[in-house]
């Protein structure tokens, strides 16, 4: 289930959009914390293992670029020195992970929101690849 299909899920105090969500992406890059985590805070408790796992992933990503002073490097900025065929690539992978037999619900509802992430990201660099070429 992919959130561009489920704009009508509803959680206890909340609902989850990919639009919602595209609004999210940017505000962790920005470091709006307190934004990120208002986001954060009207989604969870949501009934539904698939919307639990995106959360759950959402909340990861917040956490992992607040404590970006940790070593290692968290994931999510090393994927902000990839090439667009990089981000394709990953986005591919995450793609194959999602669809082994193996995962729950919860999985592969985690497993989208980097899928979504990554989207978020070549869109990014697409533009800013444009921007460079009619300059």
């Amino acid at each position: 289930m992919h959130l561009a299909r489920t704009h009508n899920i509803h959680g206890a105090r909340g609902r989850l959009s990919l639009k919602a969500v595209y609004h999210f992406f940017p505000s962790l890059e920005e470091r709006r914390w307190s934004y990120a985590q208002k986001f954060l805070n009207k989604v969870e408790g949501a009934e539904d293992e698939w919307i639990e796992g995106y959360v759950q992933a959402l909340n990861g990503m917040l956490v992992a670029l607040k404590e970006s002073h940790s070593s290692p490097e968290p994931y999510i900025l090393q994927m902000k020195r990839y090439s667009g065929q990089e981000l394709q690539n990953l986005k591919e992978d995450f793609a194959t992970l999602s669809n082994k037999p193996v995962n729950t619900t919860f999985d592969k509802g985690y497993i989208q929101a980097w899928i979504d992430y990554v989207s978020q990201q070549q869109s990014k660099a697409k533009s800013s690849d444009s921007a460079k070429r009619g300059a």
